[in-house]
């Protein structure tokens, strides 16, 4: 097991990695609880749906993502 300790040694890559290997090794189904509100649910839904109306009216995620850090640093 490892400790905070050893985690905040990792690289903002190794620990993202970790993370997403933690992730997938959550069983999905009857094991966990799946739960979420009903208004995550609705949004969710809304979402889709606004993406299926409109598919091509996305934007890349490097785009989106530089978007953010560009409005954070702005902050």
């Amino acid at each position: 097991m490892l400790t905070k300790a050893e985690i905040e040694t990792m690289s903002v890559e190794e620990r993202a990695k970790l993370a997403e290997q933690l992730w997938e090794s959550i069983p999905i189904g009857d094991e966990i609880e799946t739960d979420i509100p009903d208004w995550h649910a609705e949004i969710l839904e809304q979402r889709l749906r606004e993406f299926l109306a409109n598919p091509n009216d996305v934007i890349p995620w490097e785009e989106a993502l530089a978007e953010l850090r560009t409005r954070r640093a702005h902050a």
